[in-house]
């Protein structure tokens, strides 16, 4: 029988290195455990063996570069983790019955700079940059042709400024402006042929106020 699992226990969790197989005999999965938990560089590969994704845990958390590829061998994703302190404060009554502050303190793991994606042919898909999680910064999509899609920039998370849009084919399909994640400005929607302007619109806080 073709064995798919291979590690040793220590105090009853899974310590050290861990291999796992398909049921066809392809390696499938290496990496290591601490006390349990997902801990350092873990790597993945695809039944064709060609490499699915490589990466680092801590305590469980994905942390560092992250890379995933398609199963034709191109790079599918790129991306950034970072684990770190996650405080809250919690209150309490003591015996006394007055108030108490305590930091409840666990880690997390969040995304944290650049992020790349591909199409399977190996083309750009998506480029951009988070912080703390949040979408931050210019963000640039693209069709599989390699022609720009969408373009936009975030502030935390929240649309800022100008947003374009293209057709597939390259042309112009859309200008619109945002502030704080609302529509706020002029709004601008072309056809396909080139500078055609098919609908103007004004916003102003979320809400249209004119329209041309």
């Amino acid at each position: 029988k073709q064995l798919v699992m291979q590690g040793n226990f220590l105090n009853g969790k899974e310590e050290g290195e861990w291999k796992s197989w398909y049921d066809s005999g392809e390696k499938k999965d290496i990496g290591n455990y601490t006390n349990g938990l997902m801990n350092g560089k873990w790597e993945g590969w695809y039944m064709n063996g060609q490499q699915d994704y490589s990466g680092y845990y801590k305590q469980a958390l994905k942390d560092g570069i992250w890379e995933h590829w398609h199963e034709n061998g191109k790079q599918e994703l790129l991306e950034t983790y970072l684990v770190k302190p996650d405080v809250k404060k919690k209150f309490y009554k003591d015996k006394n019955n007055k108030f108490m502050e305590v930091d409840d303190s666990r880690l997390i793991s969040v995304k944290q700079g650049m992020y790349y994606e591909w199409f399977v042919n190996g083309k750009p898909k998506t480029e951009g940059e988070f912080n703390d999680n949040q979408q931050d910064g210019k963000w640039t999509y693209f069709y599989e042709n390699g022609n720009k899609m969408y373009e936009q920039t975030l502030v935390k998370g929240r649309q800022e400024g100008k947003v374009t849009s293209w057709y597939a084919i390259g042309t112009l399909e859309s200008e619109k402006e945002y502030k704080n994640g609302q529509a706020h400005g002029k709004w601008v929607f072309y056809a396909k042929q080139a500078g055609k302007v098919l609908k103007t619109a004004y916003y102003k806080e979320g809400k249209k106020i004119k329209e041309e």
